[in-house]
């Protein structure tokens, strides 16, 4: 199931960021998925999970820290909904 930007999931919001290109100017259309709490203005936890896993695998810290934090829990290349029109899901 893919969530779409902006919709909440329990105490978190799904997100997504996209980079048009690297910083030496080659051009990537990649888009990462991202949750992240409402807590604006808190100290920030930025949550990273191995490869083969999603942000859902922190889903039971995310849920005791939402209120207290704010945090940012991202998908990383190849694994949730992210989206590479360039290379159509290959992995480097």
């Amino acid at each position: 199931m893919t969530q779409r930007d902006g919709e909440p999931d329990g105490p978190l919001v799904h997100r997504s960021v996209r980079f048009e290109q690297t910083l030496s100017g080659r051009p990537t259309g990649v888009t990462f998925h991202y949750v992240e709490s409402p807590a604006q203005g808190r100290e920030c936890i930025v949550f990273l999970h191995g490869f083969m896993d999603t942000w859902r695998l922190w889903c039971h810290q995310l849920a005791r820290l939402a209120g207290r934090y704010r945090l940012l829990a991202f998908d990383s290349k190849g694994s949730g909904p992210i989206v590479n029109e360039l290379s159509a899901g290959a992995l480097p």
